[in-house]
């Protein structure tokens, strides 16, 4: 084999290497981008189901509020209402004890 039979052999098996390293990098490349986009939506569906579940305990906090404005609310009136009943009974002793005490002082 003289040399340039040996240079072309050698350039040769140099571009096949080239060849076969470019194909596995453009196969192992096609891989990661299939599995970067597996990932991607893995995580747009994690993250839509995470919304789903903040506005469901949203929903739920909001609800549990009202419920306890409502009570609150209740329970204010009732006070305000039993409070108005004290004064209204005081009132009403005051008005017979001092009709009382009048009806002494004229005896």
């Amino acid at each position: 084999m003289d040399c340039k039979e040996y240079v072309t052999n050698l350039l040769s098996r140099y571009e096949k290497q080239v060849q076969q390293e470019e194909e596995a990098y453009q196969q192992q490349r096609r891989r990661l981008m299939a599995e970067v986009a597996e990932e991607k939506d893995r995580i747009a569906r994690d993250a839509a189901r995470q919304r789903g579940d903040v506005d469901k305990l949203q929903a739920q906090l909001q609800d549990k509020h009202s419920y306890a404005m409502e009570a609150m609310r209740a329970e204010w009136e009732k006070a305000r209402e039993e409070q108005e009943k004290r004064h209204a009974v005081r009132r009403q002793c005051n008005m017979w004890l001092g009709e009382t005490t009048r009806g002494k002082e004229t005896l």
